[in-house]
C-alpha cells in the first residue's frame, strides 16, 4: 500500500507540472489580461482546448517524469540512449514542420488569414529573424543555393559570410544546422534550423556539465536547462550564431580532453579533425562581439584540461605530430578558402560605416547587474523601461553566489580548484572591461575592441552560472539529494517562464511563402526571372519580394552597393552601410536620408526610376498619379493592397 502511494505520489507532481506547462505556454499572455476572471466558465473554455492539451501535456508529462526520476531505470535508459533518442525527436519536429520563427508577423503587414502559430506569440520585435534571415533563406531556394546569389540587392552578392545562408559549396559542411535546406527545401529545411540547433545546444551543454561537474549527472541537466532556455539565448536563438559559438565551443573542448587521453592514433585523427571542424565552425559565426568574449570562457577550461591531463599526455613527435598537423592544415586551408572566396565581401563590410566602422560602447553602469529581473515578464510584455526584452535578456548567473561559494570553498578546503580559479580570473577580467573604462591599445590587444560591455555582460553572467555549478559540484551531497531536486525544479521553472515561452511554435511558412500575395509576385517572376525589381514601401515589406525569387533593387543591403546609390549625390556616409533601405516614389526632387545605424531612406523622382533598371515595382500605393512623359506605370495584379506593376521607360 506505501508502495502504491508512492507510485501515485510520483505521478502527481508531473502531471500537476505538465498541466501547469500547457497553461503558461498556450496563454500566459492572454491570462495576463484576465485582471477580474469575470467567471469559472470563461478561465476554463480559455485553458481547455482537447486538441492541444491532449498531445502538449502528455509530451510534458513524460519528459517531466523522466527528469525527476533520473536515478531510477527510466532514466538510466533515457541516458543510454540519448543520442539516439534526440535524433529521433529531431525526426518527429521536423516531420510536424514546427519551427520557433516569428514569421507569422508577416500575416500583419501582408493582410493575411494564415495562421500556423500553435502556442506562444509571434514576436515582432525579432525583425532580424522573421523579417531578414527568413526571407534571406527562402531566397535562396530561387537561386538554387548558390553562394552567390542575385536576388538579394538585385546584383551578385555574397550570401554565405555576411549573413550565413545555405549554399551548395564545400563550406556548407561547416555549418551543420543549413543541411536541411539544402536536402529538404525551405520550409522543412527551416524546421530543422531551428529544432537541430536546440537539440543540439542541449545535448553538447549537458556533455559539456557533465565534463566540468565530474559527472554530477542531474547538475548537468541544471547547467543544460538554464542555459538552453536562458533569455539571453532564445531572445537571440535564431541570429549572430550564439548557438553555434556555444556548440561548437563547448565541443571542441570535449574534443580537447578525449584527444590528450586518447591512446589510439585513430582516435587521436578524429579528434584533431573535429577540434579543426569546431575551430571552422566557430569562426563562421562571424560576430565577434560575442565570439571574443565566449573565447576567454573557452580559453580557462582549455588551459583546465590541458593542466589537468598533463600527467596522461606527453608531446610525441611521431605520435602527436601527423594528427596535429593534419588538424592545423584542415583548419588554416578551409578558413583560406572561404575568405579568399569571400573576399570581396569582407573588405567591403569592413570599410563600411556601420558595422565597419563601429567601435565599443561606454562602460556600463552597476545597475547593470540588477536588471536580470526584467527577464521575468518579457514573454508577457516587450515594454522595458530604457531598454528592449532582446537586449535586456540575459542568463541567469546568480551574481556573485558562485564568486562567494568560491571563496569560502577555497578556504575551508585550504586548496584551491585549478578550473573555479580559472573561471574567478575571468570574471575580474570581465568586470574591468564591462564596467571601467579601457585604453584602445589595450582593446586592441586583448581583441576586445571587436566587442562592447553590453555584448559582454551576459557572457559574464554564463561565466557565473560555470562558477556556479563547479562550486556546487564539489560539495559532497549525493546528486539525489534535495539541493540538487531543488535545483532542477528551479531550472525547469526558469526555462520555462523566462525562456521556453519567448519563441512560438510556429507550423509550416504559408505566411511567407504560400499565400495570395506571394503567388502574384512568384507569377511575375515565372515569367521574367531575370528582372529587376524595387519595392515603394519601407522596412520589413521590402525583403517580401526576394521569397518569391525577386531580384530586389532595396531588399536589406548586406553590405553596400556603392555605384548604384552614389549617381543620387548623397553624402556616402549615408549608404556606405548595412542598410534596410526603404525607397518611396515622389514627385519631388530625389534626396536621401539616413534612418538610424542599419537602415536609410530613399525619396526618389519617378523620372530617376530608370537609373536602377527596376522593370517591376511592388508597391502599396496606386502610381499613376505619379507617371511622367518618362515613366509610366501597368498594373499586373492588385492583391490585399499590394500592386505590382511593370515599369515603362516611355525613352
Amino acid at each position: 500500500m506505501e508502495i502504491g502511494k508512492k507510485r501515485i505520489g510520483s505521478w502527481l507532481l508531473p502531471a500537476a507540472y505538465a498541466l501547469l506547462t500547457y497553461v503558461f505556454l498556450n496563454y500566459y499572455s492572454r491570462l495576463s489580461a484576465l485582471a477580474d476572471f469575470r467567471g469559472l466558465r470563461r478561465l476554463l473554455l480559455l485553458l481547455f482546448k482537447p486538441q492541444k492539451l491532449s498531445v502538449l501535456a502528455l509530451f510534458v508529462l513524460l519528459f517531466v517524469y523522466a527528469l525527476m526520476r533520473t536515478e531510477g531505470r527510466l532514466g538510466e535508459k533515457l541516458f543510454r540512449f540519448r543520442w539516439p533518442l534526440a535524433g529521433l525527436l529531431l525526426v518527429l519536429l521536423v516531420a510536424a514542420n514546427v519551427s520557433g520563427s516569428s514569421l507569422h508577423i508577416w500575416a500583419d503587414y501582408l493582410g493575411l488569414d494564415e495562421n500556423g502559430v500553435l502556442l506562444g506569440k509571434a514576436r515582432g520585435i525579432r525583425s532580424d529573424e522573421w523579417a531578414v534571415l527568413t526571407p534571406f533563406s527562402a531566397s535562396q531556394e530561387y537561386n538554387g543555393y548558390q553562394y552567390f546569389t542575385n536576388i538579394i540587392r538585385g546584383t551578385e552578392t555574397d550570401v554565405f559570410i555576411v549573413y550565413g545562408q545555405p549554399a551548395w559549396d564545400i563550406a556548407e559542411l561547416f555549418r551543420p544546422f543549413h543541411w536541411g535546406y539544402l536536402l529538404l527545401g525551405f520550409s522543412r529545411g527551416l524546421s530543422y534550423f531551428w529544432n537541430a540547433r536546440l537539440i543540439a545546444l542541449f545535448m553538447v551543454s549537458f556533455e559539456f556539465g557533465r565534463f566540468f561537474t565530474g559527472d554530477r549527472r542531474r547538475l548537468s541537466l541544471v547547467y543544460a536547462l538554464m542555459l538552453t532556455l536562458s533569455p539571453f539565448l532564445q531572445w537571440w536563438f535564431a541570429v549572430n550564431g550564439l548557438v553555434e559559438m556555444l556548440v561548437f565551443g563547448q565541443l571542441a573542448v570535449l574534443a580537447m580532453n578525449a584527444y590528450l587521453r586518447a591512446e589510439s592514433s585513430r582516435v587521436r585523427f578524429g579528434c584533431a579533425l573535429g577540434i579543426a571542424y569546431c575551430g571552422v565552425a566557430y569562426v563562421l559565426t562571424f560576430y565577434p562581439a560575442w565570439m571574443v568574449p565566449l573565447g576567454y570562457v573557452f580559453l580557462a577550461f582549455v588551459l583546465w584540461t590541458a593542466g589537468k591531463n598533463r600527467k596522461l599526455w606527453r608531446f610525441g613527435a611521431k605520435k602527436d605530430g601527423p594528427p596535429l598537423a593534419l588538424g592545423a592544415a584542415v583548419l588554416a586551408l578551409s578558413l583560406a578558402y572561404i575568405f579568399l572566396k569571400s573576399r570581396d565581401a569582407i573588405t567591403l563590410t569592413l570599410n563600411t560605416v556601420y558595422p565597419g566602422q563601429r567601435t565599443g560602447s561606454a562602460p556600463l553602469g552597476w545597475d547593470a547587474l540588477r536588471n536580470w529581473g526584467v527577464n521575468f515578464v518579457t514573454p508577457v510584455t516587450e515594454k522595458v523601461a530604457g531598454s528592449n526584452p532582446v537586449e535586456a535578456s540575459t542568463v541567469f548567473g546568480f551574481f556573485p553566489l558562485g564568486l562567494l561559494l568560491f571563496a569560502g570553498g577555497s578556504l575551508r578546503r585550504k586548496k584551491a580548484d585549478g578550473l573555479s580559479c580559472l573561471l574567478a580570473a575571468a570574471s575580474v577580467f570581465f568586470v574591468f572591461f564591462i564596467f571601467f573604462p579601457w585604453p584602445d591599445w589595450l582593446k586592441n590587444v586583448t581583441l576586445l575592441r571587436f566587442s562592447a560591455p553590453g555584448r559582454a555582460l551576459p557572457i559574464f553572467l554564463f561565466l557565473q552560472l560555470l562558477l556556479l555549478l563547479r562550486q556546487l559540484a564539489l560539495l559532497r551531497a549525493s546528486d539525489a539529494s534535495p539541493l540538487f531536486r531543488g535545483l532542477l525544479f528551479l531550472a525547469l521553472a526558469l526555462g520555462l517562464f523566462t525562456g521556453l515561452a519567448v519563441n512560438p511554435v510556429q507550423q509550416g511558412t504559408a505566411e511567407l511563402t504560400d499565400n495570395a500575395v506571394a503567388s502574384a509576385v512568384r507569377a511575375v517572376v515565372e515569367e521574367d526571372p531575370e528582372a529587376l525589381w524595387v519595392v515603394d514601401e519601407g522596412f520589413p515589406v521590402i525583403n517580401f519580394p526576394i521569397t518569391q525569387g525577386a531580384r530586389t533593387v532595396n531588399s536589406t543591403n548586406v553590405y553596400p552597393v556603392l555605384e548604384r546609390w552614389a549617381q543620387f549625390g548623397a553624402d556616402e556616409e549615408i549608404y556606405n552601410r548595412y542598410a534596410h533601405i526603404s525607397l518611396y516614389l515622389i514627385s519631388d526632387e530625389t534626396h536621401m536620408e539616413l534612418a538610424g545605424g542599419d537602415g536609410f531612406h530613399v525619396f526618389l523622382n519617378v523620372a530617376d526610376l530608370p537609373r536602377l533598371d527596376a522593370d517591376y515595382v511592388f508597391s502599396h500605393s496606386d502610381l499613376s498619379a505619379l507617371e511622367t512623359g518618362e515613366v509610366s506605370f501597368e498594373l499586373l495584379s492588385e492583391v490585399n493592397g499590394f500592386y505590382i506593376y511593370r515599369v515603362a521607360d516611355e525613352e
